[in-house]
Formats: structure tokens, sequence, C-alpha cells
């Protein structure tokens, strides 16, 4: 099944040569490394996504703390006013 992501180049040989024998294997073979090679890009992008929804979580963890610690800070100051 032919995807946008396929080279338009090996999905024509391979339609070209698919009665071809050793053409058509070798066109399975360019393909099946050009979707090894996506594979791996898109774990990569996973790996990069994953670290910076990490990231994001603690900074968001660190500002709720800081804006906990401010709301207690303004109640010791309205308890100590009334």
């Amino acid at each position: 099944m032919w995807s946008p992501s396929i080279p338009a180049s090996i999905v024509e040989r391979t339609i070209r040569v698919s009665f071809g024998g050793y053409l058509f294997l070798s066109s399975a073979e360019e393909l099946i490394e050009h979707l090894k090679s996506e594979k791996d890009q898109l774990h990569d992008q996973l790996n990069e996504l994953g670290s910076e929804v990490s990231s994001v979580r603690l900074a968001k963890l660190k500002e709720v703390a800081d804006y906990q610690h401010l709301f207690l800070e303004e109640r010791k100051k309205n308890e100590a006013l009334t």
C-alpha cells in the first residue's frame, strides 16, 4: 500500500518491475530500508518530544510550587491583619 511518505520513485520502480523477479526484490529491499530509516527518524522525534514534555512538566510543577508558596505567605499576612 502506497503512502505519501514513500518516495514516488520507489513506488514507480516497484510498479514497473513488479513482475521482474530480482528487480522487484531490489525495489522491495530499497523500500524496506526507506521505511526503517523513517521509523528511526520517528523514534528520534518521539524521544525528543518526550524530553520536551518532561521539561515542560517540571517547569509547570516548579511554577505551581512557587504559587503555592506565595499563596501561603499571603494567607499568613491576611491572618496577621485580622
